[in-house]
C-alpha cells in the first residue's frame, strides 16, 4: 500500500516528551492533592489532553485553567529544549526532496502552544499541511474528528492516509476514523498495541518512506 498523506501524533511519536512530562507533573501536581504521582499515572496520563488529564486523577474541573497555568511555567522553568526522535531530521528531508507531494500533518493532544514551541526549535514544521491540536476542536482522541478535519483540510482520502503513533488514543482516533495505523516503534509502545489496530509496527522513521507514493 502506497500512501498519500502522513499523518503523525506529536508527543512520543516525533518528539520524545515522557522524561520532560513527567518531571512537570512531578512538580506540579502535589498542589493539586497528588503527593507522589505514580509511572502508572504518567503512563496513563501522557498521551491525553489537559481536560482528560485532570478527570482521569480525579482532580476538580475548577482547577484546569491554574493547573495549565502551573503546568506552563514549570516547563518554561526547564532547561531541556524537546528532543526530536532519531531519524527524523533525515526522513523530513527526504519527504522535502523526493516527496514533495505527500501530504504531512499533525493531530496532537497537545495545545496550540506546544506546537509554537515546536516551531521555534524544528524548521521540519513548516512542511505540515495541517496541525490539530486540542484546542482546536471541541472532539479529542480517541474520538475520530481531529483525524477526518486533518484529513479534510489536506484534501486527501481517509484510504489514501497514514496515521502514526504511539498510545491507545492513538490507535482508537486512526480505527474510529476508519484510517491506516502505524505504531511509532521507536518510543515506547505498550505490548497490547503490537496486537491491536495497527497495520504497520515501524521501527523507525524512514521505514515509513517505502509507504508513500
Amino acid at each position: 500500500m502506497k500512501y498519500e498523506a502522513v499523518v503523525f501524533d506529536v508527543d512520543g511519536t516525533l518528539i520524545d516528551s515522557f522524561p520532560r512530562y513527567a518531571s512537570i507533573m512531578k512538580t506540579i501536581t502535589p498542589k493539586y492533592g497528588i503527593k507522589n504521582i505514580s509511572n502508572r499515572q504518567l503512563q496513563a496520563t501522557f498521551p491525553l489532553t489537559a481536560s482528560q488529564t485532570i478527570d482521569y486523577l480525579g482532580i476538580p474541573k475548577q482547577f484546569s485553567n491554574q493547573m495549565a497555568i502551573d503546568y506552563t511555567i514549570a516547563a518554561a522553568q526547564l532547561d531541556s529544549a524537546p528532543v526530536l526522535y532519531q531519524g527524523f531530521k533525515a526522513f523530513f528531508e527526504t519527504i522535502q526532496l523526493n516527496y514533495p507531494n505527500v501530504a504531512l500533518g499533525i493531530v496532537t493532544s497537545g495545545s496550540n502552544d506546544d506546537i509554537q514551541t515546536l516551531k521555534q526549535h524544528f524548521s521540519f514544521m513548516q512542511q505540515m499541511w495541517v496541525t490539530v491540536t486540542s484546542d482546536l476542536l471541541p472532539y479529542h482522541k480517541p474520538a475520530p474528528e481531529p483525524l477526518l478535519y486533518a484529513i479534510d483540510q489536506m484534501g486527501v482520502k481517509r484510504n489514501q492516509t497514514l496515521y502514526i503513533g504511539d498510545s491507545f488514543t492513538d490507535e482508537g482516533c486512526a480505527k474510529n476514523a476508519k484510517v491506516d495505523f502505524g505504531l511509532a516503534g521507536w518510543g515506547k509502545i505498550d505490548a497490547e498495541l503490537k496486537n491491536g489496530y495497527a497495520k504497520y509496527d515501524f521501527k523507525t522513521p524512514e521505514a515509513i518512506l517505502n509507504y508513500l507514493s
